[in-house]
């Protein structure tokens, strides 16, 4: 479902960041050219232990934020429904 909704607001400047708590190279960089993320893909390969999961407060996932473009946080959306009723304000804004 993050695919539909990059493919449909990427061109209206929504980036996403996944950052990855895996711990095995192969086995991460495998889940992103089999499911074909076409974003940002980061790790640390600490699992849960390493200082984005910390500073973000991941221990789980998926677990999301909406940050602004001054990267602050607006929204901590549960699930992607949430994600998309968070981003569509932002989208009718900015082309109002």
């Amino acid at each position: 479902m993050l695919k539909e909704i990059y493919g449909e607001y990427k061109d209206k400047d929504l980036e996403i960041l996944a950052i990855s708590i895996d711990k095995e190279r192969i086995e991460w960089q495998n889940a992103i050219s089999n499911e074909q993320y076409r974003w940002i893909n980061y790790s640390e390969l600490k699992s849960g232990e390493g200082k984005v999961a910390a500073d973000y407060g991941v221990w789980s996932t998926p677990r999301m934020y909406l940050l602004d473009k001054d990267k602050r946080i607006i929204a901590k959306p549960l699930t992607v429904g949430e994600l998309i009723e968070s981003i569509a304000p932002l989208t009718l804004a900015k082309t109002e």
